[in-house]
């Protein structure tokens, strides 16, 4: 069962947006990030891509499918395993990395709780220009994702999905999809074992 079929809400945005001067955020394993201003908030423009908590500790990196779906501690894996994808698309986690006290995102950002996404939602709604933001803002590439039985199930879809900090039930939390072909925006609850992408949002 493919978890972008199950809808939860669908949001149509089209908007514009200007960069007000181009600013860089660095992890700790030293990748440079790209950041943006939407209305009030300062978000990265691109994947992250970091194999480190905030205190030096290593995430691990799984491969096997089985091992990844048996997780209850957070991981990454490469898109597809393949490292050299890992530049341009990210890494994807698991939602146990995501809620790590550690924290995967640099000093002073974090990743977004539902709340967060809805003032990027509601900014997005009630901006009155319009077309390709969602090219723009979150600068997609069509990525793969981490699903059931930890495999990875490719993207045909056209956008890319990125965890929010909030769980959804004991054994879900909820993600955030855009999907550029279709100028759509969904929110959607997926098991805490899938890999997603990450985008910090600044504190």
């Amino acid at each position: 069962m493919n978890p972008f079929t199950i809808y939860l809400t669908i949001f149509f945005v089209v908007f514009a947006v200007s960069v007000e001067g181009q600013e860089f955020v660095t992890d700790i394993d030293g990748n440079e990030y790209k950041t943006i201003k939407i209305g009030a908030q300062i978000w990265m423009e691109e994947n992250l891509k970091v194999a480190h908590y905030r205190n030096g500790d290593a995430i691990p990196n799984i491969q096997d499918p089985k091992q990844w779906n048996e997780l209850t501690i957070g991981a990454y894996c490469d898109v597809a395993n393949n490292p050299a994808k890992s530049d341009s698309l990210g890494r994807l986690y698991n939602w146990y990395a995501v809620s790590d006290e550690r924290n995967v995102c640099p000093s002073g950002w974090h990743i977004p709780g539902e709340s967060e996404w809805q003032v990027l939602v509601k900014f997005l709604l009630e901006t009155p220009d319009a077309k390709s933001l969602n090219k723009k803002i979150f600068n997609l590439l069509q990525s793969d994702f981490r699903g059931y039985d930890g495999e990875f199930l490719g993207n045909g879809y056209g956008g890319g999905a990125w965890w929010s900090s909030s769980p959804a039930t004991s054994e879900t939390a909820y993600y955030h999809g855009i999907n550029y072909n279709t100028v759509g925006k969904i929110r959607m609850e997926g098991r805490k074992t899938f890999g997603y992408s990450i985008r910090c949002i600044k504190d």
